[in-house]
């Protein structure tokens, strides 16, 4: 697979991967060029099970190691005043108005609520469903890392398992049928805060999704979240996760369940297979390089329907 991005991001990713047990990444890592960075296919399936769910946090967690900090380092490293300022600028490249005031204020009771996090070595960045595959020898695999943003923290990458399980991510953008596990930890409001800053930031790029996600994402996804966030604020119980999950399922948009019930009639593509150095079943590479998979591939976040 070859992953086109800025040469930050690639540098933030090969960091990533550099911290990451062998068995936990992807083979035969390298750097195509300034802009690409490559490695070999993965074969299996994403989690959506309770039982594989819970395996990819579970050593998620093992993995990226808590870190042991001063209050000084603390002080330094917990720099939230500056990721707010960063969600606030993405918010205005997007919203107006009362909405904007309340994620303003909601990020502003966020940094108060930081000293709670639990400060880790590194953590992946993406960490949406799409990016973990469960490989055939039932090993966890972790692709495509992202950018910190400064904010090493468990819960800004527990955060971003919620984008898959409550607010629905590889339903809407790849597909896949609605994510009805619950979250295999404990949903405080400070991952909700963080959940509204990733919406926040990928609404900020509307050129790399639909018209559809984009709409969803402004009018529901967003203003939800706040209701949750205003009820904590104001001292009251907000929706339980399961609850959360299921309005954020009845909100998406019906021309998005379409996309969804169009896709039943796919046929999954015959895969060519081959061996790697180590025996582990992968696709073949050839000598002019790794090419990327099509896109009904186990790697690019599909799971497939009964044919």
């Amino acid at each position: 697979m070859n992953k086109h991005d800025s040469k930050e991001h690639l540098d933030a990713q090969e960091r990533v991967y550099n911290m990451i047990p062998p068995r936990h990444k992807p083979k035969s890592l390298f750097r195509r060029d300034a802009n690409t960075l490559a490695y070999e296919y993965v074969k299996g399936v994403h989690p959506d099970t309770d039982l594989t769910i819970n395996k990819s946090h579970r050593v998620w967690k093992l993995i990226c190691r808590p870190s042991v900090m001063s209050p000084e380092e603390k002080l330094r490293i917990l720099c939230t005043a500056e990721y707010r300022l960063y969600i606030i600028e993405r918010a205005y490249l997007t919203f107006q108005g009362d909405n904007l005031a309340r994620i303003r204020d909601a990020l502003i009771v966020w940094c108060n609520e930081a000293r709670k996090f639990v400060y880790t070595e590194f953590i992946h960045g993406d960490f949406t469903l799409e990016n973990i595959i469960i490989d055939q020898e039932w090993d966890v695999v972790y692709i495509d890392p992202g950018v910190d943003r400064g904010l090493t923290v468990i819960e800004m990458d527990e955060s971003k398992m919620l984008q898959s399980i409550i607010t629905q991510w590889e339903h809407i953008h790849r597909d896949r049928l609605p994510c009805r596990v619950p979250p295999p930890f404990e949903v405080l409001p400070e991952h909700i805060v963080l959940l509204l800053s990733h919406w926040i930031r990928l609404l900020a790029h509307p050129e790399k999704h639909s018209e559809e996600i984009q709409l969803y994402g402004v009018q529901q996804v967003v203003p939800l979240l706040l209701e949750e966030i205003d009820a904590y604020n104001a001292g009251r119980h907000g929706r339980s996760p399961s609850e959360l999950q299921a309005e954020c399922i009845r909100r998406i948009p019906s021309s998005l369940l379409g996309r969804w019930n169009r896709s039943e009639q796919r046929r999954v593509p015959e895969v060519s297979l081959g061996k790697d150095v180590e025996g582990r079943s992968g696709q073949s590479i050839p000598e002019s390089g790794r090419t990327k998979p099509p896109q009904d591939q186990a790697s690019q976040g599909q799971l497939f329907p009964p044919v």
